[in-house]
């Protein structure tokens, strides 16, 4: 018994010896390979696919364990002298300055340098896009270059099988000097600014089904690399003929992008696994469980996945169904597709692809008759930065010492001037405004923060502290010089004082306020100024009546 416990103590001694040797030797091994992978990274071009691999390698190996460090950097050193030695089946040169095609499965940033190119944009089939394109070099006795671009929409590579579903196609001269820019029939030649693209290589028949695959993994890699953001629709850049053998057939799959500023690296950090599953997966979050359903402060949502703008809190509206519900994308913005269960739309982000919910019509919720029921997850709330800067109304409703005094009492009005306005003498005196002779109206100049209060608010107030049924008069001061108008300043402030007049007229009352554009408003006497405050014995003739709440009787 004795014997057998000390075999098992010795046995686990040389064990844990074993152990430490290994751990010792792979270490060493690891290091030996680092100088290795550094010792070739040295010698590689700062931008070829076998400096992004082993630097990316590198990287990984920072985190690494020995034993995954040395498989780490083995598959580089190969994957890098596969790179080096990568070469495609050339049927056509490349433009000037072209950027070699990648490594298949590599996935990197790419920047393309200016250039000049044959667009068509219509609803043609692929292949009649490509003849088309094709009448116009050879019509120009233009040789083709390789590749050609296909531009699809971002759920047509997600859901599509149809190779021919192409929103664009380009074809690209070798020397930006030739042809000339403009409009041929279908064909519109421009000039390309430089690009920046995150790309894949493919090895093989160019297939929807492959497509959709590496457009799944740039959208991953986006996932967790918030330092760069969409900047364009997906593309894919076929280099090979259709009499290629298909084993020796190659095409890059690319999201333009573009590096995300700070801000936008802060609001969009690598997506979490519930976001994954909504934003990729076509997912669903639970009802009333989401940050946004019920949110409705000034701002815009973007994208979660790209930050991309999709909706403005404008046409944001309260359905209680659980979801944040718009009734309006910003234009482009999104994208609606059928649901793969026959029934519903699906709509998704223009720009990425991302999955957003979907949209519903005749529900009556709002006048435009349209739900977009959106998840949560897919957006990111950006407010409306708080400016500083001031705006002006200018209200007439009787004598203007009780109108400025109901005023100087609204939380985010600055400062009210008394005033005269509307008239017909420069800068007149309060004797001649009296004496009616001037066309003047007693008034106020209101400057007030727009972040802290609205204009239809103050115009709300407006209309129920003096009474804008009585013409030419308030009360027992009578002339036109006490009439009820509103004097706007842009066609936002008229729009708001037209509505606000309708709806009093909708609940009874005869509303003779007169809505006219301001012109030179001339501040009053000293004395007019502040007046209730400076006599507090002096009762104001001014009571404010609830009247958007209460019929007239």
């Amino acid at each position: 018994m004795k014997n057998h416990a000390y075999n098992i103590i010795i046995a686990l001694w040389v064990g844990f010896w074993l152990g430490g040797v290994s751990q010792a030797i792979g270490k060493e091994a690891s290091a030996e390979l680092r100088q290795t992978v550094l010792q070739q990274l040295s010698g590689e071009s700062p931008d070829s696919d076998a400096a992004v691999i082993l630097s990316q390698a590198l990287a990984e190996a920072e985190f690494a364990d020995s034993d995954q460090q040395n498989a780490v950097l083995r598959k580089a050193l190969k994957d890098a002298q596969a790179a080096r030695t990568f070469r495609i089946s050339e049927e056509a040169p490349l433009p000037d300055g072209w950027p070699k095609p990648s490594l298949p499965g590599l996935i990197r940033i790419k920047t393309y340098p200016p250039a000049r190119s044959a667009w068509v944009r219509s609803s043609e089939k692929e292949n009649r896009q490509f003849m088309t394109l094709f009448r116009h070099i050879e019509s120009r006795k233009i040789s083709m270059t390789a590749p050609v671009i296909m531009e699809y929409e971002p759920e047509a590579l997600r859901d599509s099988d149809r190779m021919d579903d192409v929103k664009a196609m380009s074809f690209l001269y070798r020397h930006p000097e030739q042809d000339q820019t403009g409009t041929f029939g279908l064909v519109q030649v421009q000039n390309e600014e430089p690009l920046t693209v995150v790309s894949v290589g493919i090895r093989g028949a160019g297939t929807m089904k492959s497509y959709r695959k590496a457009l799944h993994q740039l959208q991953q890699w986006l996932s967790a690399h918030p330092e760069w953001q969409t900047a364009g629709p997906p593309r894919v850049l076929g280099y090979n003929s259709p009499f290629m053998w298909f084993w020796k057939k190659y095409s890059e799959v690319q999201i333009p992008v573009k590096p995300a500023d700070k801000k936008t690296k802060e609001i969009l950090p690598p997506l979490s696994a519930e976001e994954k599953q909504i934003i990729l997966h076509k997912g669903t979050e639970r009802p009333f469980t989401g940050q946004y359903w019920n949110h409705f402060a000034r701002g815009v949502y973007i994208c979660r996945q790209c930050g991309a703008e999709l909706y403005t809190s404008q046409s944001k509206f309260r359905s209680d169904c659980g979801w944040p519900s718009f009734d309006e994308e910003i234009p482009g913005a999104v994208r609606r597709l059928p649901d793969a269960d026959g029934q519903r739309t699906e709509i998704l982000c223009s720009a990425c692809g991302g999955h957003l919910g979907h949209v519903f019509e005749g529900e009556g919720f709002t006048p435009r008759n349209v739900r977009h029921c959106v998840n949560s997850a897919s957006l990111v709330f950006c407010p409306v930065p708080k400016e500083n800067r001031t705006e002006e109304a200018i209200f007439a409703g009787g004598c203007f010492w009780g109108v400025e005094h109901y005023f100087q009492q609204t939380p985010g009005v600055l400062s009210v001037t008394s005033g005269y306005i509307g008239g017909t003498v420069p800068d007149p005196a309060y004797e001649q405004v009296c004496a009616g002779n001037t066309d003047h109206a007693e008034a106020v100049r209101v400057i007030f923060d727009p972040n802290q209060v609205s204009y239809e608010n103050l115009a709300r107030l407006f209309f129920e502290i003096h009474d804008p049924t009585q013409l030419n008069r308030q009360g027992p001061d009578i002339g036109s010089q006490y009439r009820s108008s509103v004097f706007y300043r842009n066609e936002q402030q008229k729009q708001i004082s037209e509505k606000l007049v309708a709806e009093l007229k909708k609940l009874g009352y005869a509303v003779v306020t007169q809505i006219e554009p301001a012109g030179p408003f001339y501040p009053a006497e000293e004395y007019h100024q502040d007046y209730l405050n400076k006599h507090p014995q002096r009762s104001s003739c001014h009571v404010r009546v609830p009247r958007f709440t209460n019929p007239k009787p």
